[in-house]
């Protein structure tokens, strides 16, 4: 399929500062798009695979009773394929690159204004896609009607929430995120509404309120993949509105991710189970575009997730440096980078959402002078305060701040070897004492009876309340323990355990005999294989059911044939290798659980 779209992430460097977005550009290379758009699930999954476009090579679910969600068809085991839908039937950019008068729009403006990076980005050129086909009416085609009519009128992001159920945010960073976001949203509608005037403007139906619905739509439903040019790419899945997403499972690298077919087949977008099923159960989402905090799930679909692994509190120092602890500075952003850093996708993958934002934890101040930057410490239920090494560069790149240095010195007037590890981990550590004080203090004072927010409750301004509630537990728990590491200081760390030398990349294998890490990517990948197996273990028993009812005509297997096929594609991507090119078979004794599951 030609064309391109989604937006690519500059190659990860030694330090993710330098990430960046870029627009892609359409190349005639092989790249994710589409030429046609696809409905909602509902209606399609009741048509048989081989009834055309967009036709779902697998699927296991149908409408609930009610409508508004999806079940399984059949029991699924936890790794199992559950839908495949064709990157044909899926919105991209180079779907709305294809749109004359939104391509005609924009290339106009930029050839005005090339250096603007909104003109050129991903969300812009989909939603106003978006509301252009939706300004058409009953003269859109039947798939961009079906499409649509599905997508919610009312988006579930915080940018939709009132000031009321905002209120629950209060002392969460979140509540300043949103509205810095909602500024943004607006800047970008004022500048779009220049760049391209009126008359383009009414001819998309590009209005305030209708470009808000339509970013907000992208926010809460598009899944981000890397593409086979190794650029994120933004889809847009017709009736994924109707698959929420899962409250209760951390979500995997092998919940969504693109397969790409041998044999000339197009890619497709293959969901899979990451628990297992009964029949007739609402089916989650619990893709890697969902694994994020829960402030940035409630950001973007407005549901948290208990327990979220990937849960943190952020505390923000704003400091100045000098020429002699710049280097220390960039030595505390790659280190943060480490800990709190993202492994790069690979092909096919889902891109989490802050991975995707291109977070940094260290960067210069906005609007401040070249010599103030902001290092940002994510802290989390697991690691509530950074070891003693990093604590004693934090410690050491405050004293290029005159302002902090005063005070400093007046403090530690009597100490000895003040550029010592220990004496430079308790300046890191009081200084993020003061400043975890500051932040405590903007959350609200809570009755010990009052009953704890239920992260699934349908009340907004509830699920708010226990997005702030956990980020106010972390910043707790990280006051308590820095009481604890100053009465008692940890002993020193070897430089290895600093750069984690030695340390990674095996240390989540599983020794033989034992089961893997979990939610480790190889605990992900051998639950995957595992379901590919008992599902393929279902299909040989539909094909033997097919003989025995002697039904053998051509027709009569092309479905099966087709679900077969998308099993096989799922295990040629496996992180093990292909099992179906594997010379030998293993040995069915083995108490590895790897080689049994590569076995089955």
């Amino acid at each position: 399929v030609r064309g391109g779209g989604g937006r690519q992430l500059a190659k990860m460097g030694a330090s993710a500062a330098r990430q960046r977005r870029e627009a892609n550009k359409t190349s005639e290379g092989a790249e994710i798009g589409t030429e046609t758009l696809g409905g909602g699930l509902g209606e399609h999954l009741q048509r048989p695979p081989q009834a055309g476009p967009p036709g779902y090579p697998l699927n296991r679910l149908e409408p609930s009773a009610d409508g508004n969600s999806l079940v399984c068809t059949t029991a699924l085991p936890a790794g199992a394929p559950f839908l495949a839908i064709p990157m044909a039937s899926c919105w991209t950019v180079a779907c709305a690159k294809k749109c004359k008068p939104v391509k005609r729009a924009l290339m106009t403006a930029s050839d005005r204004n090339p250096r603007l990076e909104l003109l050129q980005s991903d969300e812009t050129w989909l939603a106003l896609h978006l509301l252009y086909e939706k300004k058409q009416g009953s003269e859109a085609s039947e798939l961009c009607r079906e499409c649509l009519a599905h997508f919610p009128e009312a988006p579930e992001t915080l940018l939709a929430w009132s000031t009321t159920d905002l209120a629950g945010l209060q002392g969460s960073q979140w509540r300043a995120e949103v509205v810095r976001q909602q500024a943004n949203l607006e800047a970008d509608f004022d500048t779009l509404l220049e760049e391209l005037g009126p008359v383009e403007a009414a001819t998309l139906g590009l209005d305030e309120q209708g470009y808000a619905w339509a970013r907000q739509i992208l926010m809460q439903l598009c899944v981000q993949v890397v593409g086979e040019d190794g650029k994120p790419t933004l889809l847009l899945v017709p009736g994924i509105e109707q698959l929420w997403p899962d409250t209760s499972t951390p979500p995997s690298a092998d919940g969504a991710r693109i397969e790409f077919a041998h044999g000339g087949e197009g890619p497709a977008l293959v969901f899979s189970a990451t628990r297992a099923y009964e029949k007739g159960e609402r089916v989650g989402l619990a893709h890697a575009t969902l694994a994020s905090s829960n402030g940035r799930r409630l950001l973007s679909c407005g549901w948290p997730l208990e327990p979220n692994p990937w849960d943190f509190a952020e505390v923000t120092f704003d400091m100045a440096f000098t020429e002699r602890t710049r280097d220390v500075l960039g030595d505390l952003a790659e280190v943060l980078e480490w800990r709190n850093g993202f492994p790069p996708p690979a092909l096919g993958d889902c891109v989490s959402a802050e991975f995707a934002d291109g977070w940094t934890p260290v960067s210069v101040a906005p609007g401040s002078r070249k010599d103030r930057a902001q290092v940002r410490l994510r802290l989390t239920r697991t690691e509530p305060v950074p070891g003693k090494t990093l604590m004693a560069m934090l410690g050491t790149v405050v004293l290029g701040d005159s302002e902090q240095l005063e005070k400093i010195m007046e403090a530690e007037k009597d100490a000895s070897d003040v550029l010592g590890q220990d004496a430079c981990e308790r300046r890191g550590l009081l200084l993020m004492k003061e400043r975890l004080n500051v932040r405590l203090q903007e959350f609200p004072s809570i009755s010990s009876t009052e009953k704890r927010p239920v992260p699934g409750s349908a009340s907004r301004a509830e699920r708010a309340r226990f997005v702030a509630l956990v980020e106010e537990e972390i910043l707790t728990l990280a006051l308590a323990t820095i009481e604890r590491r100053l009465a008692s200081p940890l002993p020193p760390e070897p430089h290895a355990h600093l750069w984690g030398l030695g340390v990674r990349p095996d240390s989540d294998w599983p020794a033989v005999g034992e089961e893997p890490v979990p939610g480790s990517q190889i605990a992900e990948a051998i639950t995957r294989l595992q379901g590919c197996a008992k599902q393929l273990g279902e299909l040989g028993k539909r094909f033997r059911d097919l003989e025995k009812s002697k039904k053998l005509a051509m027709e009569d297997g092309t479905a099966l044939q087709m679900e077969l096929q998308v099993l096989r594609t799922c295990l040629r991507g496996s992180r093990f290798g292909d099992p179906g090119a594997t010379a030998t078979a293993p040995l069915e004794g083995s108490a590895d659980i790897s080689i049994q599951a590569h076995g089955e």
